[in-house]
């Protein structure tokens, strides 16, 4: 029988080994860079194909463009109708997926070693020789705008995509990655096949391949499937992002809701090597674990809500800080008030104790980020994108553990403006407006859901 000593409480757990993947790099005539990782516990590969096209180079007049062209790529390719191409990949058991963000756009399989070959070739028949058909173009449009309708019954999508639209104004991180609707409706299949042939086949993209593979065969394999591919130097530089000179408050009434969705936050500086490491600290001790001062606050405190959280949501060429919650309509002005009170008072500097429980915290979670194939991609992925060396994560929790009191607290001040934020509020205007006019915290809007003003 176990015997449990409970006059003192358990001491933590070490630290257990860790080795980080080794990363490679190979260079090859039509592919930008290749990034690798050999990974021989089990005889599977995760491949990524990853282009700087996202959804913020869509036109003005055709929100939603790179999304559609996502969903409408792989349905059928070559001499093979939509069906026919999903059933060769599930023949082989690769699984599949295009997924769109703002930044990019990326085409991954994760396959047995055995059938990378054959998995690599119908990605290869997708990107070179997609069909294109009226049918699936429409039938994947339709799709899109069923759920346009749908997730307007989510106050949080509500609050996440307006507060996006209000804090970069009319910069192209402003828009959503599923597009606006009116938009959506004018498109047509010309304009995909016009996207493909100007903008797409001239982009030099990326790869990320992490498995059981040989690196000699890796490039020899990589070559033969993809053939010369033209640079296309029209990418645009971001369009400058003003940040706030004072607080405003902006909400959307969503009648009838029990809930309000709360987004608070501003433009912050851009990801860079001289705070990061202080940043992740901060956010570590403020917001962006369960025992971070917000979430002990609201939630166990006050019992506000069921959860809290807070990030620097870091995008190629922007940075945003932001804290999301939702709580009951009748606790909304007092939970934004806790919330710029823990504002405030994180900019006095944090204790000793909560920055030595955030090291520790970071340290324990650090292996957990490479447990699967898909983790190390989006690791390595994020290195690309942020321009970090290759070695970035060797040093990473050496540089953690290196911050100090001081930095966190100018980090702090720095980067937490309390009397330079957006609040969005998402809820019923009856329950929610008098208490917002009570809070003094600045200028209220009306908006609709695209941060347009009533």
């Amino acid at each position: 029988m176990i015997k449990l000593k409970r006059i003192s409480a358990p001491k933590p757990q070490k630290i257990s080994p860790f080795s980080l993947p080794k990363i490679e790099e190979l260079q090859i005539t039509n592919i930008n860079k290749i990034i690798y990782v050999q990974k021989k516990n089990l005889p599977i590969v995760r491949f990524s194909y990853v282009l700087e096209l996202g959804s913020r180079f869509d036109p003005a007049d055709k929100k939603g463009l790179a999304n559609l062209f996502g969903m409408v790529l792989d349905e059928g390719a070559g001499r093979l109708n939509a069906l026919e191409l999903k059933e060769k990949f599930q023949m082989l058991g690769t699984n599949f997926s295009i997924n769109t963000s703002k930044d990019s756009v990326s085409f991954s399989f994760l396959s047995l070693k055995e059938n990378f070959s054959k998995s690599l070739y119908l990605i290869n028949l997708i990107l070179t020789k997609p069909n294109f058909s009226e049918k699936d173009f429409e039938r994947e449009k339709s799709k899109i705008l069923t759920s346009h309708q749908q997730i307007q019954d989510s106050a949080d999508y509500i609050a996440d995509i307006s507060f996006d639209s209000l804090i970069f104004e009319n910069n192209s991180y402003a828009f959503p990655t599923i597009g606006i609707k009116d938009h959506l409706t004018k498109l047509s299949l010309q304009d995909i096949k016009v996207y493909y042939k100007n903008i797409f086949k001239k982009a030099i993209p990326y790869l990320i391949i992490v498995g059981d593979l040989e690196k000699k065969n890796l490039a020899r394999a990589v070559q033969t499937k993809f053939g010369p591919i033209r640079q296309y130097n029209s990418i645009k530089k971001m369009d400058k992002i003003s940040g706030q000179k004072k607080t405003q408050i902006y909400f959307v009434n969503k009648k009838g809701s029990v809930q309000s969705g709360i987004r608070i936050g501003h433009i912050n500086n851009k990801r860079n090597e001289k705070d990061f490491y202080s940043k992740t600290l901060l956010n570590t001790i403020f917001g962006g674990q369960f025992s971070s001062r917000l979430n002990l606050n609201l939630r166990e405190k006050k019992g506000y809500t069921y959860g809290i959280h807070s990030s620097f949501d870091n995008y190629k060429d922007a940075s945003v800080f932001n804290i999301s919650t939702s709580v009951s309509s009748e606790n909304t002005a007092n939970a934004i008030g806790e919330i710029i009170g823990e504002m405030e008072k994180i900019r006095k500097g944090v204790t000793k104790e909560e920055l030595s429980f955030a090291k520790s915290s970071i340290s324990k979670r650090f292996p957990s980020n490479f447990e699967t194939y898909g983790q190390i991609a989006s690791n390595i992925s994020s290195i690309i994108k942020h321009n970090l060396p290759n070695n970035y994560f060797n040093d990473y929790l050496k540089k953690i553990n290196k911050v100090t009191l001081n930095e966190v607290k100018n980090t702090a001040v720095k980067n937490i403006h309390p009397k330079k934020s957006i609040i969005l509020v998402v809820g019923d205007k009856e329950k929610i407006l008098t208490q917002l006019e009570k809070l003094k915290l600045g200028k209220i809007t009306e908006v609709g859901i695209f941060g347009d003003k009533l």
